[in-house]
């Protein structure tokens, strides 16, 4: 039970533990919603005193699924990559499967990862895709009023939605008059995107100019009326 101090509200959650039951399934996503790909090269490493050139990684998260449809971390399986040469498997964890992508910037495709149940021999699969770095951005917008929900995304030169490796990028914007923004966030690390919302004076054309951390400017024509 949760509650707020000096108010009378509160919430209860039941929690019921049991015993696992047979396994019916094995699952393979995702472990991040936003990080769905990998991208092509080397890059330098996280640890500023590491002079040494890292490649792109992500985790998969690997489930089980028991008769009462409950998923609990996988332990005993193997992994594949149909292409070694674009997606490799590295560690394999409980629960959780790490991939890397290619040294060579230049490598494009995706890859399909199976994972196997050593126990049970059920398999599951799951596409990577693997992309450049990014190169451009992509700019859409939906409008209600005098208002415009702008998304920017990242992408490659094969304008494959791409993202920025290790951590969020800031980007400046260059307004006509009449145009104010708020709720602006940065270009996500995982996904590569990155949104604000415009407000308008007067019903019309703007041009607006996003201008990344990282150099990446896109110039586009917002049209609210």
């Amino acid at each position: 039970r949760a509650r707020i101090d000096g108010f009378g509200k509160h919430i209860t959650l039941t929690v019921t533990a049991k015993e696992a039951g047979d396994t019916e399934d094995i699952v393979l996503k995702f472990k991040k919603n936003g990080q769905k790909s990998l991208i092509a090269g080397e890059f330098d490493a996280e640890d500023e005193e590491d002079q040494e050139k890292v490649v792109d990684s992500l985790i998969l998260a690997v489930k089980l699924v028991d008769e009462f449809g409950i998923e609990f971390d996988a332990d005993d399986y193997k992994a594949y990559s149909s292409d070694v040469s674009l997606v490799k498997t590295v560690t394999l964890d409980s629960g959780e499967l790490t991939i890397e992508g290619p040294k060579d910037d230049k490598k494009r495709g995706v890859a399909k990862i199976t994972v196997v149940d050593l126990d049970t021999a059920k398999t599951a699969s799951i596409d990577v895709p693997v992309v450049g770095k990014p190169y451009a951005i992509d700019a859409d917008y939906v409008v209600s009023g005098k208002a415009a929900d702008v998304t920017l995304q990242f992408v490659d030169n094969d304008d494959a939605v791409t993202r920025a490796k290790d951590e969020d990028v800031d980007y400046e914007l260059l307004l006509p008059n009449g145009v104010v923004v708020s709720d602006k966030k940065k270009f996500d690390k995982d996904s590569g995107e990155a949104t604000f919302k415009a407000t308008v004076e007067e019903y019309g054309e703007y041009n607006l100019t996003a201008v990344a951390g990282n150099g990446i400017a896109k110039k586009f024509t917002l049209v609210v009326g």
